[in-house]
């Protein structure tokens, strides 16, 4: 009976140690991922939209993104 309840104890705890390490992996993962996003953004050109990354350049001033039909924001 003594060895059940131990045993009880470590998986319980193991348990707990997977979801904490599960969750800390998630986390770092959102955090990469939310920065890779804002690195993205700022890396685009002159001229592009943020959405698609199409080439706005030489176009008339336009509210609207023409590929895609984001709001630039002008």
């Amino acid at each position: 009976m003594l060895w059940s309840h131990k045993h009880e104890w470590v998986t319980r705890h193991g348990l707990m140690l997977a979801i904490a390490a599960l969750m800390t992996c998630g986390a770092s993962a959102m955090i990469a991922i939310i920065a890779g996003r804002r690195l993205r953004l700022l890396k685009l050109p002159n001229g592009a939209c943020r959405r698609c990354h199409y080439d706005l350049r030489g176009r008339p001033d336009a509210s609207t993104c023409p590929e895609c039909g984001y709001e630039l924001g002008n």
